[in-house]
C-alpha cells in the first residue's frame, strides 16, 4: 500500500509541476468498478473489482497510468463437515502504458485504447510479500465535457501467484466502468 501511495503521489507531483500540462488537460483521475471471474484451479469465482488511477497523457496517443486495484479470492475450506469458503481481499499497485487510437484529449466522441501494465498484488503490503501481475486490456473513454467523462474497459490480469496454500497462478478477466476527471 505504501509503494502504491508513493507511486500515485509521485506521478501527481510530477504532473502538477508542469503548468502547461495542466492547462492542456493532460492529467486524469479515473475511478472504475465492475465484476470479474477469478480463475484459479481451486476456489475463485465471481468477484467485485475496483480501480483508482492517475493518468498522464505524454502525447496525443500515448499515456502512462499508475493505479490501485482491488479484488477478492474465495478460498475453499476443506473440512470433513463443511464445504464453505473464506474470502481473502487483495490490493494491487500497477503502472501501465496506454495507446489511444484517437487523440486522447478529444471531447464528445468515443476514444478507444489498448493498455498493458505490470504491478504487484498482496493481501497485506506491510507483512506479506507482493506477487507480480500483468494487465492487458482495451476500452473506450467518452468525455461529455472538457473535465468529465466515462470509461469502459475489458481487461485480463494475469497473477503470478496468490498468497494461499499451494500458491496458485490465476487469471482475472473483468469488465469495468467508471468516471474520468480531466484536469
Amino acid at each position: 500500500m505504501k509503494h502504491a501511495a508513493i507511486l500515485i503521489l509521485s506521478l501527481s507531483l510530477l504532473a502538477g509541476l508542469n503548468r502547461q500540462a495542466a492547462a492542456q488537460g493532460r492529467n486524469e483521475f479515473a475511478f472504475s468498478l465492475g465484476g470479474g471471474s477469478l480463475q484459479v484451479n481451486t476456489g475463485g469465482g465471481a468477484t467485485a473489482v475496483f480501480s483508482l488511477a492517475y493518468r498522464f497523457h505524454i502525447t496525443r496517443h500515448f499515456s502512462v497510468e499508475g493505479a490501485l486495484d482491488s479484488f477478492n479470492y474465495n478460498i475453499p475450506l476443506h473440512s470433513p463437515d463443511s464445504a464453505s469458503t473464506s474470502r481473502d481481499d487483495y490490493l494491487g499497485a500497477e503502472a501501465a502504458v496506454m495507446f489511444h487510437f484517437i487523440p486522447n484529449r478529444e471531447t464528445g466522441r468515443l476514444l478507444p485504447y489498448v493498455v498493458a501494465g505490470i504491478g504487484k498484488t498482496t493481501t497485506d503490503f506491510t507483512e506479506i510479500a507482493a506477487q507480480p501481475y500483468y494487465r492487458l486490456g482495451a476500452g473506450v473513454n467518452y468525455h461529455l465535457t472538457e473535465r468529465l467523462g466515462f470509461q469502459f474497459e475489458v481487461r485480463d490480469e494475469i497473477i503470478k501467484r496468490l498468497w494461499t496454500h499451494g500458491r496458485p497462478n490465476s487469471n482475472l478477466p473483468s469488465i469495468r466502468g467508471g468516471i474520468v476527471i480531466r484536469f
